[in-house]
């Protein structure tokens, strides 16, 4: 791949009338369309088995030996949005393979985030989670995605969207919601995942049942200042955003829209699967 795959351009874009104070970052990657296509069900064509397997007879595929006495292997992401993007999955292959975790089935799910955000956080990333029907492009096996967010802010020279927004308190200032963010979302402060679980549970008992897939696509990004969980209105098995795009680092692969991209570029290309705050008032669950 071409050393570009791994070292984007970025650019920040406003909303030019000042209504809104949030802003996004456009990443322009066009690489990122060499990504293997959705595996079929059928499990021994699951790539991640196939990592996890050359992982425990080659280690220096490994970046955290350690992780391989635990629940989970960490390995580069093969197809980065940029240079340094991992990927924690869990270590289990064929018959002991551990199922991408969604609504309907929250079984360990807040140890889950324990473990995996815990490990980020000491390792320097950030971790991210698409569901199926959201960005995950091999929703058979559990993963979640290790960012580093950080190196995006220092090359564009600014922090930007959900880490540059005003949290606006909710509940005894333990959840809130981003000043400016037209979606609807909420943000978990501190370390009670089991807060997330339970939240996740709501939203399958009241959205579940509209959706073909038969579960809440939804996605949860840790960042410096908490956990953002954003259901999606609209399920996509193939060409769905993903949590960085919902994180607000805008991915775009074509050349001439990266230049003329702009505020209601992103606005509306989120707005194609999220629902608008009005629309569903997530505060009611908390």
């Amino acid at each position: 791949m071409s050393p570009k795959a791994y070292n984007p351009e970025v650019r920040v874009v406003k909303d030019l009338s000042e209504k809104s104070p949030f802003t996004f970052g456009l990443i322009f990657n066009s690489y990122r369309e060499n990504r293997p296509a959705d595996p079929s069900q059928n499990i021994s064509n699951c790539p991640l088995c196939g990592a996890v397997k050359k992982a425990n007879s080659q280690q220096e595929r490994v970046l955290d030996l350690e992780s391989l006495a635990s629940n989970w292997v960490i390995i580069p992401n093969k197809f980065p949005l940029m240079e340094g993007h991992s990927l924690a999955i869990s270590r289990g292959t064929d018959e002991n393979e551990m199922p991408m975790y969604c609504t309907n089935n929250l079984n360990n799910l807040a140890t889950q985030i324990k473990e995996v955000t815990q490990f980020a956080t000491t390792k320097g990333f950030q971790a991210f989670h698409n569901s199926q029907g959201a960005g995950a492009s091999v929703p058979n096996h559990e993963h979640w995605h290790l960012t580093n967010w950080g190196a995006i802010f220092d090359k564009v020279g600014e922090i930007y969207g959900f880490e540059a927004a005003e949290i606006k308190p909710l509940i005894s200032n333990s959840t809130g919601t981003l000043a400016g963010f037209p979606f609807a979302h909420i943000i978990f402060l501190g370390e009670d995942t089991e807060r997330i679980s339970v939240f996740i549970g709501k939203l399958e008992r009241e959205l579940g049942r509209n959706y073909n897939i038969g579960t809440v696509p939804h996605v949860i990004c840790q960042g410096q200042k908490g956990y953002l969980v954003v259901p999606y209105k609209i399920a996509k098995l193939k060409g769905s955003i993903g949590s960085g795009d919902v994180a607000v680092h805008v991915v775009i692969k074509d050349g001439n829209e990266y230049q003329e991209a702009d505020f209601k570029f992103c606005l509306k290309k989120l707005g194609n699967q999220l629902f608008g705050r009005d629309e569903l008032r997530l505060e009611r669950h908390l």
